[in-house]
């Protein structure tokens, strides 16, 4: 799961204007990374519920922001020793079982009705982060 930052254009072209572009990245960066953290603390509010042995929560990371695909971007995955990378896509969309039928968690849609839920929490981090640091 990827986030991307299109901002106020108005702020990048401030920003840009005044520390160039080189400023602009590190503080889009700075941006991406505080808003990074409050789509995973509300994803681990969200996965609280569910939890057994709280590997899901563990194995959660925050990589990025990198500029790979053109556009800065950070991303939220599940890798780690526990591999619940592997669950979590059975979880978040069901799956069949062996004898034909489909089954569907109580989880189901969790991660994309999360990510929905804190896109406005998000972008108002953002937004305030680039603000402070103009």
């Amino acid at each position: 799961m990827s986030v991307k930052v299109n901002g106020d254009k108005e702020i990048l072209a401030y920003i840009e204007k005044k520390y160039g572009t080189a400023g602009r990245k590190k503080m889009e960066s700075a941006a991406i990374t505080k808003g990074g953290n409050v789509l995973k603390n509300n994803m681990k509010d969200a996965f609280y519920p569910y939890r057994d042995t709280g590997y899901t929560v563990s194995d959660m990371n925050l990589y990025g922001p990198n500029k790979k695909t053109g556009s800065n971007r950070a991303k939220l995955n599940w890798q780690g020793p526990h591999q619940r990378y592997k669950l979590m896509h059975l979880n978040e969309y069901g799956h069949f079982m062996r004898n034909g039928k489909f089954l569907s968690p109580r989880q189901t849609g969790l991660i994309e009705n999360t990510t929905r839920a804190s896109r406005d929490s998000y972008r108002k981090v953002i937004k305030e982060e680039l603000e402070k640091r103009v």
